[in-house]
């Protein structure tokens, strides 16, 4: 039977005795008593996933949103996939772009297509996308959202995937798109 580190650690601290035998009864707390998650902080993931949820309803699921994390080169990192999913077509999926962030989570640097990097920074076409602050994030996933290849990424697909009466999804009329 397997019994995971903080099931063991548990039990030691059961019996006055924490993870490595060391008596803790008489041990001095030094770790404040605020410690918790950061209240107005939204994390990117946690963004990128409302919106994937935003983007299924908006599409009845025909198209839909799958995050996928990666191990990063440098372990400091967070690195994860936002990938357009389209379940009737065999789970195809479509990279759209990827996001590294450290854990002082802003900057985050958001890697795109070069078409869509154009698209949204004519100055800079070549340069990375990075986002300061979480409204930055947002404005440059507003952008990417809205960009004439994202929009026909996602039309194609519903384009391709079998609808109901005269090319129209219950809900969307291709003037919507």
């Amino acid at each position: 039977m397997l019994i995971s580190h903080l099931t063991i650690s548990q039990y030691f601290l059961d019996f006055g005795y924490n993870y490595f035998g060391m008596e803790v009864l008489n041990m001095r707390d030094l770790w404040p008593e605020d410690i918790g998650p950061i209240s107005d902080l939204k994390t990117p993931v946690t963004i990128l996933r409302e919106q994937g949820a935003l983007l299924g309803e908006k599409t009845n699921n025909l198209v839909e949103v799958e995050i996928v994390q990666f191990e990063p080169i440098r372990s400091e990192e967070f690195l994860y996939a936002f990938l357009i999913v389209a379940p009737a077509l065999d789970n195809y999926r479509y990279k759209l772009f990827t996001i590294s962030y450290n854990i002082n989570i802003y900057p985050v640097t958001i890697s795109v297509d070069g078409e869509i990097r154009a698209e949204i920074n004519p100055v800079d076409p070549e340069g990375k996308l990075t986002a300061e602050s979480e409204d930055d994030f947002v404005e440059i996933l507003k952008k990417i959202f809205s960009a004439k290849k994202t929009k026909r990424v996602i039309g194609a697909l519903l384009s391709m995937i079998s609808y109901g009466q005269e090319g129209q999804i219950a809900g969307i009329n291709s003037n919507d798109r």
